[in-house]
């Protein structure tokens, strides 16, 4: 799906110079404002985005990801996968060697680092919504979310913004996959 490019000037206001591009209002799922996704982008001319498939980890596939790009670059990435248990090599892997690491509240468990964040919660299906894909039946419920910010200008903006966008993610996430347990 192609964003369409509006020119804008000037500064944003918490002091981020505006990209010269404009991305909707939501974007990746309707996760995210596009306001959002721009504080953390790098300056450009057009972005644009994909999104792999849609956020129904139950019933046909068990990840999704949306990237936006600016000028064809990769600028920000949102990822939601889906495993049968949790696998403490798997966690392992996806904070290893990430710079200033920090944890964050998101319900769960949750991280936040220079160019990224990433959460982990487990998703518990009502019986009245069962899983259409025999092969990944609601038993798998461990669900994995990250957010990766490439090129961006601000670090420490992008560490706030990704925080806060994690959290949002989360809450997204566990409305959608319909967890009965999405405000525990």
């Amino acid at each position: 799906m192609a964003l369409g490019a509006v020119a804008l000037t000037g500064c944003s206001n918490d002091g981020h110079k505006a990209a010269s591009f404009e991305i909707p209002d939501t974007a990746c799922w309707g996760a995210f404002s596009g306001n959002e996704i721009e504080k953390i982008a790098p300056e450009g001319k057009k972005a644009s985005s994909d999104i792999t498939n849609s956020f129904d980890l139950y019933n046909g596939k068990e990840s999704a990801i949306c990237s936006v790009y600016v000028d064809g670059n990769t600028a920000f990435l949102a990822s939601a996968n889906r495993y049968p248990v949790e696998n403490p090599a798997e966690l392992r892997s996806l904070i290893k060697d990430r710079p200033h690491l920090s944890s964050i509240p998101v319900r769960d468990r949750g991280w936040v680092w220079d160019t990224g964040s990433a959460t982990t919660f487990t998703c518990e299906r009502p019986v009245s919504h069962a899983s259409k894909d025999p092969q990944h039946p609601n038993s798998e419920k461990y669900i994995v979310l990250e957010l990766s910010a490439f090129s961006s200008p601000d670090k420490e903006l992008t560490r706030r913004t990704l925080e806060k966008m994690m959290v949002n993610f989360r809450d997204f996430a566990a409305k959608k996959l319909l967890c009965k347990n999405a405000h525990s």
